[in-house]
């Protein structure tokens, strides 16, 4: 009997290497793709990356789901997390295709380099042009506006500047990093929860991070990191590093701060005014003191946030709220008062910290259908809290959804389809995903569509 056990677990860890084998071969098809025309069209490089490594890869997340639980701990940990690091490490020399975000952290850390302020002059100034190149500055996105990210990301611009990390392919070494120390965090998170931590392959092989930090180097990377090891000091009681990790991941990219209200329950789940008090006020302390340095610019430090990004996104016409624009009704109420449901009942819920800020975070997602990056948190939270298989494949549609639209975008001249309905189809796959956590039919549909 136990010889016969031993072959079976022998059997399962040989497929899951197998399932392991064939990411391998997908994402490194998809670099040499990438790699040997760089610079195609948009339709040709989302055509080449993105439907690629997001079949190829969904189908390596499944079977690492359906079977890293029934292999043996250790090994089955060193192979999730050996292979997700090399899926990552795989896309690092490709060019991003449907991003060029990566392009503006190279330039803000350039511009800082030579002594100037980010926020002062836009890339087109007269001022900055003895800074150009040929490499960078042609792809950087909003060449006419200030830079948009807080003065945490630009510390972390400058820094990858004076270590040397200034192409692309360098820049994204830090994201992978960052990325790969948020996975081993997961798993002393699971640890930590009491979760069997063989449940980091759901995040470790999603293709949702491996795309957003080994190919298109994404700074969301540090905001996963940051949020994660915000859950370990949930669980840990450690209020003070639990503030200090909020506010340093919002201190990068704003948003994290919508996942606070998640994290000022303590871990006994009772409620506690000053608790929640010493939370919030040390997350909001980090925050402001990484502007105090730039307070003297006023409203130009927070740079194209407040000078047209909100307008640009459409979050204050309404239409950046495209599940409720899809049906025609107005978001700029709607949205805010399903997120406000939402964090009420996170509030009230005695679940993990982790859990809860992936309920929040999982809000946000569904209302704005928002770039598939900013979803990377909420998987990785989801994944350390045990918030049920569906929230990943959540982000596997955020980016197959994102895909489409780019490729939508290229070819809109012969697209016959509007882009209501385009809207309306990404809305019912997101919807479908949170459904599958509850419903047997909504599973179905997931796999369906």
């Amino acid at each position: 009997m136990a010889l016969g056990q031993g072959r079976v677990a022998l059997n399962t860890t040989a497929r899951l290497a197998a399932v392991a084998a064939a990411g391998v071969a997908c994402y490194l098809g998809v670099a040499a793709a990438a790699l040997a025309e760089p610079a195609p069209g948009p339709e040709i490089q989302a055509g080449r990356i993105y439907w690629i490594a997001l079949a190829g890869g969904a189908a390596v997340l499944a079977g690492g789901m359906a079977l890293a639980s029934r292999v043996e701990p250790r090994a089955a940990l060193l192979l999730v997390l050996g292979m997700g690091a090399l899926f990552r490490l795989i896309l690092v020399p490709t060019p991003p295709a449907l991003s060029d975000d990566l392009y503006r952290y190279l330039w803000d850390g350039r511009v800082q380099a030579a002594g100037i302020n980010p926020y002062t002059y836009p890339p087109r100034a007269p001022e900055l042009a003895p800074l150009r190149d040929e490499a960078v500055w042609p792809r950087i996105n909003r060449p006419k506006e200030p830079t948009i990210y807080p003065p945490a990301a630009q510390a972390v611009f400058a820094g990858a500047w004076w270590l040397g990390l200034r192409t692309p392919a360098t820049w994204k070494i830090l994201t992978v990093a960052a990325d790969i120390a948020a996975m081993l965090l997961i798993v002393r998170l699971l640890g930590a929860l009491g979760r069997d931590r063989r449940a980091v392959v759901a995040y470790a092989w999603n293709p949702l991070p491996i795309l957003a930090f080994g190919h298109s180097g994404h700074i969301d990377a540090l905001v996963v990191l940051g949020l994660v090891a915000a859950g370990l000091a949930w669980q840990a009681g450690a209020l003070r590093r639990l503030g200090l990790c909020l506010g340093l991941a919002a201190a990068v990219k704003l948003y994290p701060l919508m996942a606070l209200p998640a994290f000022v329950r303590g871990r006994n789940g009772r409620w506690s005014t000053r608790r929640a008090a010493a939370v919030s006020a040390l997350a909001a302390g980090v925050v402001a003191a990484s502007y105090l340095p730039i307070a003297n610019l006023g409203a130009q430090a927070f740079g194209y946030l407040s000078a047209g990004y909100l307008s640009e996104e459409g979050y204050t016409t309404g239409r950046r709220f495209l599940l409720f624009h899809a049906l025609g009704l107005d978001g700029r109420l709607l949205g805010p008062l399903l997120l406000a449901a939402v964090v009420i009942v996170a509030l009230r819920s005695q679940r993990p910290a982790p859990t809860r800020a992936a309920w929040v975070l999982g809000a946000v997602a569904v209302v704005t259908l928002t770039y598939p990056w900013y979803a990377a948190p909420l998987v990785a939270l989801a994944v350390a809290g045990g918030a049920g298989w569906a929230w990943p494949w959540l982000g596997v549609a955020l980016e197959t959804a994102y895909a489409g639209q780019e490729i939508i975008r290229a070819t809109r001249s012969s697209f016959p389809f509007s882009v209501p309905v385009r809207v309306t189809a990404a809305a019912v796959v997101v919807l479908l995903a949170l459904a599958a956590i509850r419903w047997g039919w909504a599973r179905r549909a997931v796999i369906a569509a």
